[in-house]
């Protein structure tokens, strides 16, 4: 049984579009309730194919007014602007969240490997903190939607897909994606675009 009600607030990240000869992508978060309500919107930027992702989340998080009534952290896949990896054990354990990343397809984690074999010397790190936790499928039974995939630190039992999945059934309120994840969506792509499209 998944204990968020429907006043948790959730906290969703995703990055805006990027150019890989960019220096910065920007990053936004959206807390909602689980049962949509927006309370608030939070804002920063890593470093392309940086390092510094994860602690620019820690801080977002710590930083925010909402702090105290997070219980659950979303973010949009495992890395942002490229690879600037976020390492979900740490940001669960320096904020006292449980974190899920979330994505539409399943990560491929050979061809991550390869890649980054290719352009970084520390990508033995980079790809040790990649395969951190367990990757399940979320069929969320909805007609002309694919599964998606999930994988997270800090429930009771991160390698229980069924326990998992209701934390992410709770964050959506139509279609197949958490509605914090899909509003930080929004927001990212209107910034960059004019307006927003697409899917987060």
């Amino acid at each position: 049984m998944c204990p968020l009600k429907p006043e948790s607030r959730i906290v969703g990240f995703d990055d805006s579009k990027f150019a890989f000869s960019d220096e910065l992508v920007h990053v936004f978060g959206v807390v909602t309730r689980a049962n949509g309500y927006v309370e608030g919107a939070m804002h920063d930027q890593v470093h392309v194919d940086g390092n510094d992702a994860t602690e620019v989340l820690i801080q977002l998080v710590l930083r925010s007014r909402y702090r105290k009534q997070l219980r659950l952290i979303l973010t949009d896949g495992i890395a942002m602007g490229g690879f600037n990896i976020i390492d979900i054990e740490k940001l669960n354990k320096m904020t006292g969240i449980p974190v899920i990343a979330v994505t539409r397809s399943k990560p491929d984690l050979e061809a991550m490997k390869k890649a980054m074999t290719y352009h970084f010397d520390d990508w033995e790190e980079r790809f040790k903190t990649i395969a951190k936790g367990t990757i399940h499928e979320l069929d969320l039974g909805k007609d002309g939607h694919k599964p998606i995939h999930i994988k997270s630190w800090g429930l009771d039992d991160d390698t229980d897909a069924e326990l998992v999945g209701s934390y992410v059934r709770a964050s959506i309120i139509r279609g197949a994606y958490p509605e914090p994840l899909r509003l930080a969506h929004m927001i990212s792509t209107a910034l960059t675009s004019g307006e927003s499209k697409g899917r987060a």
